[in-house]
């Protein structure tokens, strides 16, 4: 269901109030009873057997197809016909229940939220039927774990031991992938039972989709030549996949507890499919490219017909959302024939249960092996052809994309002035200095993750230091002065009916709620500063994230985040702040300067880079500039706090 306006006017909230027990106010038609053809829990336990059967066939097909049925190999065969039959159908179990979880928080977060962040009773079972899906995901999780070490071992479940089962857990990536999945379907399973807000159904939804990635990027986007591309990619394709598939399954599942509301909420959900079809195609896509490697391997090996295959099952998904548009929403808004769209949703669930099994037999299947990427031994840590000595024009015109910063920079710069035109066109105007500090900001944060300074941050400490102060006080100024909440919150319209949360809802209840104001707090934004930089290269963590670009970006971005609640808290009018963070500077600036071992030594002896300083002379330079940086921040940031932040509504 793509590409639908929000609904609204008489006919959606008539039957809101209809639903709510109300009787309709003058003038204004009744809802129509329920209809015969509406499935209870015997229409929803066949459409699960279905979909379920679908999901089976389709993966067996796949296994078959693609070899990992009929490929022997004699290490592997003591698993036994249970694990190797077996493991596949627990993935799949993983990936089924966590979809239908988020697609469960996601219609009481969103949805069914009414205005005044309440859910009502429709929503409340949501988060009743999320404890159940949340159960099931975290015991298909230990089943997998069970049956992944039987695997791996060569023996039978039945004689694999605890021991073993906890090397599996610590040892492996794949195991410890698996154990934090476990973890957060557990959480989920005892938290969405306590939880009786919007907000609260909010945050187990952020921590759901957190819990889908570790499985999806520990497959074939880790081993793949464009590690970052490939393991952002197939994040946004599980991510946009779980909120369009689990949205729908929702929906379905509402149909009777909810049924008036279908006319309300079937349309808002369809403004969320169609981008996460959009997400969905695009990057699904780029991860067929950085796999396949190419257009000519698609047809000539197995794993990109499987890719072909499942990029049909996707076609066929946009048809039944186009037949959603044209047909079953303007029978909903008409509060007529609500079994159309039962039907058509029906179909999309079933097709859309063999489109995920295609994609556990993907996991499954070897891709087309192509080596493109470096081999000489720094090249092969660093994932990208080492920089040549560091120079002003090799930081300047340099280039090493990140995935992740690039598409949220390309976001703002689209965003931001779609939001100053609405602005314009009713009559409301907007200083161009803000729109400058946007772009000014923007080019600063491009420049950090995705330029020259990029290609130096793994390989020299002081390149590494650099960008972590260019995102941490610098970026956050003029993106800060742009006032981009203030523009979002006045562009956008808030929801028209009793339920549903609108894109400015949803904005404006996060920047109301509690973290997000504690976060700010003068005190507490200096602690998050300090902490992340004490934390950071004090721990293992630094040298991890050296070894693993996707974990760098997830810093970096950390790094932005803490700066703009700094440099907002100073702004606010907290004047003394950069002047206590100069103290802390000066002091890790003499750390650096003393210490007597150096930060992740043995990455930057392995790296082994002819033209790169001494690591203890490139540490004390880090230290130098923290201490310019501090500096300079002492003296700038106090001006900054005579200009008042833009007030931002809240209504």
């Amino acid at each position: 269901m793509r590409g639908l306006p929000p609904s609204g006017g008489a006919t959606g909230d008539a039957a809101v109030r209809t639903a709510g027990g109300a009787a309709p106010p003058p003038g204004e038609e009744a809802a129509p009873p329920e209809p015969e053809g509406t499935p209870g829990s015997r229409g929803l336990l066949h459409l699960g057997v279905l979909a379920a059967a679908a999901a089976l066939c389709a993966l067996a097909a796949a296994l078959y197809f693609g070899g990992a049925l009929t490929t022997t190999v004699p290490w592997l065969e003591g698993s036994g016909g249970l694990t190797r039959g077996g493991l596949p159908v627990a993935e799949l179990a993983v990936t089924g229940a966590g979809t239908v979880t988020v697609g469960l928080l996601l219609a009481g977060a969103v949805l069914l939220a009414g205005p005044d962040g309440r859910l009502p009773p429709p929503g409340l079972r949501c988060l009743r039927l999320a404890r159940v899906s949340a159960a099931v995901w975290a015991a298909a999780a230990l089943v997998s774990v069970a049956l992944g070490t039987s695997y791996l071992l060569g023996k039978p479940v039945w004689q694999v031991t605890d021991g073993e089962l906890l090397s599996f857990l610590t040892d492996l990536v794949r195991g410890r992938a698996l154990a934090v999945v476990a973890a957060v379907a557990v959480t989920l399973a005892a938290a969405a039972g306590q939880v009786r807000s919007a907000a609260g159904a909010g945050a187990l939804l952020l921590v759901a989709l957190a819990g889908l990635l570790p499985q999806a990027v520990t497959g074939h986007p880790a081993s793949s030549d464009d590690h970052a591309l490939a393991t952002f990619a197939m994040a946004v394709h599980v991510v946009a996949a779980a909120v369009w598939v689990g949205g729908l399954v929702a929906l379905v599942a509402l149909a009777r507890p909810a049924a008036r509301l279908l006319a309300v909420i079937v349309p808002r959900y369809s403004a969320v499919a169609g981008l996460c079809f959009a997400a969905v195609t695009v990057s699904g896509l780029v991860s067929a490219w950085v796999q396949v490697g190419g257009a000519e391997a698609v047809l000539g090996t197995r794993y990109g017909l499987l890719v072909v295959a499942k990029a049909a099952l996707l076609g066929c998904l946009g048809w039944l959302g186009w037949l959603h548009r044209r047909v079953s929403i303007p029978a909903l808004r008409a509060r007529r024939e609500r079994w159309v769209f039962l039907r058509l949703a029906s179909v999309e669930v079933v097709v859309m249960a063999a489109a995920m099994a295609l994609a556990t037999g993907l996991s499954w299947t070897p891709p087309p092996a192509e080596d493109t990427g470096p081999t000489n031994p720094a090249g092969v840590l660093l994932g990208f052809t080492p920089p040549g000595p560091p120079s002003a024009a090799a930081y300047a015109f340099g280039r090493l994309p990140d995935p992740m910063f690039l598409t949220l920079v390309a976001a703002g710069a689209v965003l931001y002035p779609l939001g100053v035109l609405r602005l314009r066109r009713t009559g409301t105007g907007w200083p161009l200095r803000r729109t400058l500090a946007w772009y000014g900001g923007l080019l600063i944060v491009l420049a950090a993750t995705c330029g020259g300074l990029a290609r130096y941050s793994p390989a020299l400490f002081s390149g590494h230091v650099a960008q972590h102060l260019a995102l941490t006080l610098v970026a956050p100024v003029p993106l800060l002065l742009a006032a981009p909440a203030e523009l979002a919150l006045t562009a956008l319209r808030p929801a028209s009916g009793a339920v549903g949360r609108s894109p400015r809802d949803l904005l404006a209840a996060l920047l109301d709620s509690r973290a997000v104001r504690w976060a700010g707090h003068p005190p507490v934004a200096l602690a998050l500063v300090v902490l992340t930089l004490y934390g950071f290269y004090t721990t293992p963590l630094f040298e991890a994230s050296l070894r693993n670009r996707s974990l760098h970006s997830l810093a970096m971005a950390v790094f932005l985040l803490t700066g703009v609640f700094f440099v907002r808290a100073v702004i606010g009018g907290a004047r003394w702040l950069p002047l206590a963070l100069a103290f802390f500077h000066l002091s890790f600036g003499y750390a650096f300067l003393t210490a007597a071992t150096v930060f992740a030594e043995d990455w930057y002896t392995a790296l082994a880079l002819v033209w790169a300083p001494p690591p203890e002379q490139d540490q004390q330079s880090a230290g130098l500039l923290v201490w310019a940086i501090g500096g300079l921040t002492t003296v700038a940031l106090p001006l900054l706090s005579r200009r008042r932040g833009p007030a931002v509504p809240r209504s």
